[in-house]
């Protein structure tokens, strides 16, 4: 699969800039690069940027949130960026970065920059591992159950007197993480 796309320096620079806080934030995920009606969109939990651009895009790129946080100020000269997607690499001119790429039709699960655990738990529990990889989350959802399970494995030894396991303990957590409302929280 080879995808590429021509995009005004300029442009881009300053779509990549709006990422510069964002994507170092804990729980920002991954950032996906799609095009459509001539725009090229980056997009990491929630935050939109988009830059005018041409070619042939007919998919969408998942690269890490964090590389896209640095990444303005390496884009290298030259007017207009060429971006090109081989196999597993975006090749922005002479930059390369390991990516994924995955068909245009995913569903998408937003969730918001920062969001609280119960949250990213509830999608955990509601979405398949392909919908929450698809939306560049799979990273934020390992560390939120990672969370979890050291929250839950420190509250049995407190209440280690009450004769509760880890198992059930973990169940009730379950339990109260499904009632939690995520109200537009997927594009179907």
């Amino acid at each position: 699969m080879t995808a590429s796309l021509t995009v005004p320096r300029k442009k881009f620079v300053e779509a990549l800039k709006m990422f510069r806080k964002t994507a170092k934030k804990k729980g920002a995920g991954e950032a996906i690069l799609s095009y459509e009606s001539g725009m090229l969109t980056i997009q990491i939990s929630g935050v939109v940027a988009r830059a005018e651009a041409h070619g042939d895009w007919p998919g969408e790129v998942r690269v890490s949130g964090r590389q896209i946080s640095n990444l303005w100020n390496l884009v290298p000269p030259g007017d207009p960026v060429e971006l090109s997607v081989y196999e597993d690499k975006l090749q922005i001119e002479t930059l390369s970065i390991h990516c994924v790429w995955q068909q245009k039709d995913a569903a998408r699960i937003y969730l918001p920059l920062d969001a609280p655990l119960p949250v990213i738990l509830s999608a955990a529990l509601k979405y398949t591992p392909e919908e929450i990889t698809s939306s560049g989350l799979a990273d934020v959802v390992r560390d939120a159950e990672e969370k979890r399970d050291e929250l839950i494995d420190r509250a049995v030894k407190i209440i280690d007197p009450l004769d509760i396991s880890c198992e059930e303990l973990r169940r009730f957590v379950d339990e109260q993480v499904r009632r939690i409302a995520l109200p537009n929280v997927k594009d179907e």
